[in-house]
């Protein structure tokens, strides 16, 4: 696995997220487009962590304490 796996694999995710929008009728505004870009972040840096680890453990401990801060961040912000 190389950088461009990494890379495709960010697009790949974020484009399934603009797909759910679509296909749920969801609103399409800046917080949508900031959720991707954060998408696309984390995906690029989780990709980075576990082509250089190997451990996919440390990509799914990241990926649930993301859910959780996301979640806390917007109950607050309803």
């Amino acid at each position: 696995m190389d950088l461009y796996t990494v890379i495709v694999t960010g697009f790949i995710w974020c484009l399934c997220i603009v797909i759910q929008t679509i296909l749920f009728k969801e609103k399409f505004d800046d917080d949508m487009i900031y959720d991707i870009l954060a998408s696309m972040v984390f995906s690029l840096g989780i990709g980075y962590v576990y082509q250089k680890t190997g451990l996919i453990i440390i990509s799914m401990i990241a990926h649930f304490c993301e859910r959780v801060l996301s979640c806390v961040i917007f109950s607050k912000k309803a």
